[in-house]
C-alpha cells in the first residue's frame, strides 16, 4: 500500500503520518516538494494553511499533479482539526485533478478532544466557534458547523452525514451515496462522535465509490488498521548524542503556555524570550536584543544547558504596533515565526545542536526552510499526536513536532526527559 498525504501545516503532517509508523509503514515528510521520496507514505506540506484563497488551490493542484505521476493507493487530504485554513478551496483543486464520486470530510478526532456531532463540532466540549480557534491572528474560525464552513470556501454543495445516518447500515448509506452521485453532489461532511465511527466511514471508503478521505490524524489511524496492517512496535532509531536540546516554541495557544510553564518550572532550561513587540517595532534595539538572545543560548550549551527560545504572548500590544505601521495580522505573525526561525537555525548552526523540539507550524517549517532541509523521517510518537522524527540529509537532529495546542501539559517536560535518557544511553556506551 502506498500513500499520498498533502497537509497545509508541517506539524499537522507529521502527527498524521506518525499514525501510520505505528503499523511499521516507512513515512517521509516531503519538506521540499520537488524532492523525489521513497517511502510507503509520502507526506507533502504545501504550508497553504494562511495563503490566500486562490493561492492555495493552485499550491494544492500543484503537488496533486505531482503525485498523479506516481503510483499511490491512497490520496489522503490533511486539515486543521479545528478547521482552520483554506480547507474549500483546497478540496477543489484535490477535486479538479482526481475527480472522484466523494470526498469524505471529517476533522474529529475524539482520542483527543475533538468530535463532530449532527454537524456541529466541538473542541473539548465547546463549540468550535467558542474556542481559541475564533481567536486564531492568521486564520480565525467562527462558525462551528463543518459543512457550512466548506460550502462557504468551496462555494459548492456539501451534503452531511450524522451519527444516526452512519449507524443505519451499510445498505442504507450506499443508497444515500447513489442519490448524491445522482445529484452531482461530491462532497459529504461526516460526524465522528466515537472511535467507531471512524471504521464506517472506512467501510464506506472500500466500496465501489471513488473516494478522496480527508481529515485529521484521528481518521488517519483507522486506514491501516481497517486494511490489514496491525499494529507494531517499531525499534528506536534515534540517532543518540550528548548536547544539550533547543526548544523552540513560535506557538501562543493557551494549552501551549502552560507545557511551556511546565518545562520552565520542572528542568533547569534556560529560557530565552523574544520579544514581540520589538521584533515589529524593527531597529538597534531589536538587533541588540537577538544579539543577546544568541550570546545567551550559546553560553547556556557551552554549559551543558538545555534552551527554550518563545516568543511573548503579548497580542493586543503586538497587534496595536502592527496597525500603528500598517502590518496586518497575517504579516506580523509571519515576521515573529522567520525572526524565531532564524534565531533557531543559528542556534543550531553554531551550537551543534542534535536534539531539536518544535511546536507550532510556521515556526518549524521556518526553521526545516531555513536549514535546508529535504525531507524529515517519522519514527513514532512521544504521545497522542506528538511524533518523534529525525532529519539526516543536512544535518543529524533527533526532532520532536507539535502542533500549537496539542498534547498534555507535561509534554515539553517529557520531551526533556526524553532527551535526556538519550544523553545518558550515549555518555554510557
Amino acid at each position: 500500500m502506498k500513500i499520498a498525504i498533502i497537509a497545509d501545516d508541517l506539524t499537522g503532517a507529521c502527527d498524521t503520518g506518525v499514525q501510520l509508523v505505528n503499523f511499521d509503514l516507512e513515512v517521509a515528510v516531503a519538506i521540499q516538494s520537488k524532492k523525489k521520496l521513497q517511502a510507503d507514505a509520502i507526506i507533502y506540506n504545501t504550508d497553504s494553511r494562511s495563503m490566500e484563497k486562490q493561492e492555495a488551490y493552485l499550491k494544492v493542484k500543484e503537488i496533486s499533479q505531482e503525485i498523479k505521476k506516481e503510483s499511490f493507493d491512497i490520496i489522503y487530504k490533511k486539515i486543521d482539526s479545528t478547521m482552520r485554513g483554506n480547507i474549500g478551496s483546497e478540496l477543489n483543486a484535490l477535486y479538479d485533478e482526481f475527480m472522484p464520486d466523494f470526498i469524505f470530510i471529517t476533522p474529529a478526532h475524539p482520542g483527543n478532544g475533538r468530535i463532530v456531532q449532527d454537524g456541529v463540532h466541538y473542541l473539548h466540549g465547546k463549540e468550535l466557534s467558542k474556542t481559541e480557534a475564533a481567536k486564531d491572528p492568521k486564520t480565525p474560525v467562527n462558525e462551528s458547523n463543518i459543512a457550512n464552513i466548506i460550502q462557504r470556501d468551496a462555494e459548492k454543495t456539501v451534503k452531511h452525514l450524522n451519527y444516526k445516518d452512519l449507524r443505519k447500515g451499510y445498505k442504507s448509506l450506499l443508497k444515500l451515496l447513489e442519490d448524491w452521485k445522482k445529484q452531482g453532489i461530491h462532497y459529504i461532511t461526516m460526524d465522528a462522535i466515537l472511535e467507531e465511527d471512524f471504521k464506517t466511514i472506512i467501510q464506506l471508503f472500500q466500496s465501489e465509490f471513488s473516494v478522496i478521505l480527508c481529515g485529521s490524524a484521528g481518521l488517519m489511524n483507522y486506514i491501516p488498521d481497517n486494511l490489514g496492517y496491525k499494529l507494531k512496535k517499531r525499534k528506536n532509531e534515534l540517532s543518540y548524542d550528548d548536547s544539550p536540546a533547543l526548544f523552540v516554541v513560535g506557538s501562543i495557544s493557551e494549552m501551549g503556555r502552560k507545557q511551556l510553564n511546565h518545562l520552565i518550572e520542572n528542568t533547569n532550561v534556560l529560557k530565552v524570550e523574544l520579544d514581540a513587540v520589538e521584533v515589529i517595532k524593527g531597529g538597534i534595539k531589536k538587533d541588540i536584543e537577538i544579539e543577546k538572545m544568541s550570546a545567551d543560548i550559546k553560553t547556556a550549551v557551552k554549559e551543558g544547558k538545555s534552551v527554550v527560545c518563545y516568543s511573548s504572548d503579548n497580542v493586543e500590544e503586538t497587534k496595536a504596533i502592527g496597525e500603528e505601521q500598517g502590518i496586518s495580522a497575517i504579516d506580523i505573525s509571519n515576521i515573529i515565526s522567520e525572526e524565531l526561525g532564524n534565531l533557531s537555525v543559528s542556534a543550531i548552526k553554531e551550537n551543534n545542536i542534535k536534539n531539536l523540539f518544535l511546536t507550532g507550524g510556521d515556526t518549524a517549517q521556518q526553521v526545516f526552510a531555513k536549514l535546508g532541509v529535504q525531507s524529515y523521517q517519522l519514527l513514532g510518537e512521544l504521545e497522542l499526536g506528538v511524533p518523534i522524527g529525525k532529519i539526516d540529509d543536512v544535518c543529524m537532529l533527533n526532532t520532536i513536532t507539535k502542533a500549537g495546542n496539542f498534547g498534555t501539559v507535561e509534554v515539553m517536560t517529557k520531551a526533556f526527559q526524553l532527551f535526556q535518557r538519550e544523553e545518558k544511553k550515549a555518555e554510557n556506551r
